[in-house]
């Protein structure tokens, strides 16, 4: 019997970020029981590759079964999947897995109409599952799974679950194509919220499933499980030996619950002089000084906390089990180790309020928590968080359904469809969630790197930068590409806000980050300097402007290297209805149509950075608009003064 197992993406580019690992665990303890795997990472794909790829796939004919292991984040590309499966061989049963079956699994699989659910960890039940169908057994007698009976679901029972995690073999890396994964790690070095300068892999490992707690915004199935550090030691050995990989994200929800085993590894690796470097997830608490510099010499880089708030309040109200004392504490002894500390503070708590919110903010800035960045919660099938929108916010499954494929576009849900579980206002929630993400910008530039040189490289969207880090003084000289896009020779992606995000940089000495504003780097300096000119001549000349869009986002940071101030603003429009009504500029915003526009079509119109930035240049053009300068434009052409 022959399966295809497929990895779907999240992402639309190649997802350097992230490995299937689940899913080639799957593979390879199913094939120790003689099933023949073939595999489909798309994460490794571009996005117009994928399904060309699976197609390929699905026509040579010989598989028996697809096996499809997703995120609910992928939900709209697996059901992009099963749809092209049942078009080119509606005859091959569909079985569906991973975290997208935990949370509502009867109304994903409904939804999707496959034939088979497993809900839980699937070695065991998948395995089951497929001896059922060799053997032409009931599969309704194999526990773990959700089958399909006609026009129903029917759930058999719980599943079994792995209990010594040092039996699994080692996973299926390399039939799920992890060179390939090796090989577009190192453009994603380069990122806006934080960069790495250097081409080293990362490989994430795991180490343990599950987790021992409960936090209201997570979900877990089956208890909290380690694998023994010498299994983790040989997984490691493996991938240095193989590929030469020295780098490893921990990637566990949990790598530790005790000291003793976090000794236990930091020893291992000192005695089988492995001398990697590693990053793991760990709790505030407990955590000492001492821990830390034995990891931090042991080859640990950075750690990522679940800080999360800075109310004890909404701590509490978040089942954390910690407190703002013990989060200081902990970022402060990481700090004096020289370890990068990673984490957010998320906004949006049922229990979220504006005096939870101020105190969080105070406790940031005390703390100077410069890069801990602000997000908004998501409402993952399963948790408590989840179970608080279903129970309060929607009233039937058809919206819980259309939650879950907003969810699937995180950028878009954050934008358009985030929900309010607070007792706020819909519109000071809102306001409020605005103004955290220039909260961000804000403080990235509280930590900004000292820069003393920069020389433009136009021809590939670089510049050679003179830095010093101001926190341990490191100075070097480093090139960097602007937008990161353009790393490897790559196009800027004009459809962002681009030209406006700034750099986050991590030290490699101190590991502290160190923010780079686009403006100080040179090639795109040139661009800022352009577009003042253009605003300086219409406020010299006092000639008529329009401004598109009400400019939300990047608002402080724009501002504060754009003046706007002096123009003659006479209208303001937006797509976005949330801005219809609200004042920029003391204008008050108006949709942009074409009628809109022709009232002004004699004025200069200015396009802020803006996603949807081709619409209003379609609209100009259509009414013959005298004069338009489009930022995004500025990134596709050369800019001279």
């Amino acid at each position: 019997m022959k399966i295809l197992l497929i990895a779907p993406s999240y992402a639309r580019d190649r997802n350097a970020m992230y490995f299937p690992t689940g899913v080639a665990q799957i593979s390879s303890y199913i094939r120790q029981s003689g099933y023949q795997v073939a595999a489909l990472n798309m994460g490794n794909l571009a996005y117009d590759e994928r399904m060309g790829e699976l197609e390929k796939q699905i026509l040579m004919g010989d598989v028996d079964l697809v096996g499809i292991s997703s995120m609910t984040l992928g939900f709209l590309q697996t059901e992009e999947i099963v749809r092209k499966i049942r078009s080119l061989a509606p005859e091959i049963p569909i079985c569906l897995g991973g975290d997208i079956t935990s949370g509502e699994p009867e109304l994903v699989l409904r939804e999707l109409q496959v034939d088979y659910g497993v809900v839980g960890e699937g070695e065991l039940i998948f395995l089951n599952l497929l001896h059922a169908l060799v053997q032409h057994a009931d599969v309704a007698s194999v526990k773990g799974l959700w089958v399909r009976l006609q026009d129903r679901f029917v759930f058999t029972g719980e599943g079994p679950l792995i209990d010594n995690l040092d039996e699994l073999p080692l996973p299926d890396y390399e039939l799920f194509g992890v060179e390939n994964f090796f090989t577009i790690q190192p453009k994603a070095n380069w990122q806006y919220l934080r960069s790495h300068d250097n081409s080293q892999v990362i490989m994430p490992v795991f180490a343990s499933r599950s987790c021992p707690f409960n936090c209201s915004f997570c979900y877990h199935t089956g208890p909290y499980r380690q694998r023994s550090i010498p299994s983790l030691i040989e997984e490691l050995f493996y991938f240095k030996d193989s590929f030469g990989i020295t780098s490893f994200n921990i990637f566990d929800d949990l790598f530790a619950t005790d000291r003793k085993r976090i000794e236990e590894f930091c020893q291992a690796l000192k005695k089988e002089d492995l001398d990697i470097s590693w990053s793991t997830q760990m709790r505030v608490h407990p955590i000492d000084l001492e821990q830390l510099q034995m990891m931090q010499s042991a080859g640990c880089k950075d750690i990522t906390f679940g800080i999360e708030s800075g109310s004890d309040r909404i701590l509490a109200s978040m089942n954390k089990k910690i407190n703002t004392r013990q989060i200081a504490t902990a970022v402060e002894f990481a700090r004096q180790a020289r370890i990068g500390v990673v984490g957010n503070f998320l906004y949006g708590d049922p229990a979220e309020t504006e005096e939870t919110l101020e105190e969080s903010l105070q406790f940031q800035q005390e703390n100077k928590m410069f890069f801990v960045q602000w997000a908004a919660i998501i409402p993952y099938p399963g948790s408590a968080i989840w179970k608080y929108v279903c129970k309060n916010k929607i009233s039937s499954e058809a919206e819980k359904m259309a939650l879950i494929r907003k969810l699937s576009n995180p950028v878009h849900y954050l934008w358009n469809d985030l929900v309010n579980m607070t007792k706020m206002t819909d519109k000071v929630f809102w306001d409020k969630f605005v103004d955290l993400r220039e909260v961000n910008d804000i403080n990235f530039r509280k930590g900004q790197a000292i820069m003393h040189q920069s020389t433009p490289d136009k021809e590939r969207n670089h510049s050679l930068c003179d830095l010093e880090c101001p926190s341990c003084g490191l100075r070097r000289e480093l090139t960097i590409p602007y937008p990161v896009e353009c790393f490897d020779g790559g196009e800027p992606d004009l459809n962002t806000a681009i030209g406006v995000k700034g750099i986050n940089l991590v030290c490699p000495s101190c590991r502290q980050e160190m923010h780079i504003p686009a403006n100080k780097i040179a090639h795109i300096a040139e661009k800022y300097h352009f577009f003042q000119a253009q605003v300086q001549q219409c406020v010299a000349t006092g000639e008529d402007v329009v401004l598109i869009p009400a400019l939300d986002r990047f608002l402080y940071i724009f501002n504060e290297d754009i003046d706007l101030s002096h123009l003659n603003v006479k209208q303001v429009c937006d797509t976005r209805e949330k801005r219809f009504g609200c004042y920029f500029m003391g204008k008050k915003v108006e949709e942009l149509t074409l009628e809109n526009l022709k009232k002004n079509c004699h004025a200069t119109f200015f396009l802020l950075p803006w996603v949807e930035y081709e619409k209003p240049l379609s609209l100009l053009n259509d009414i013959g608009a005298r004069k338009v300068i489009c930022w995004n434009r500025l990134f596709a052409d050369k800019v001279s003064e």
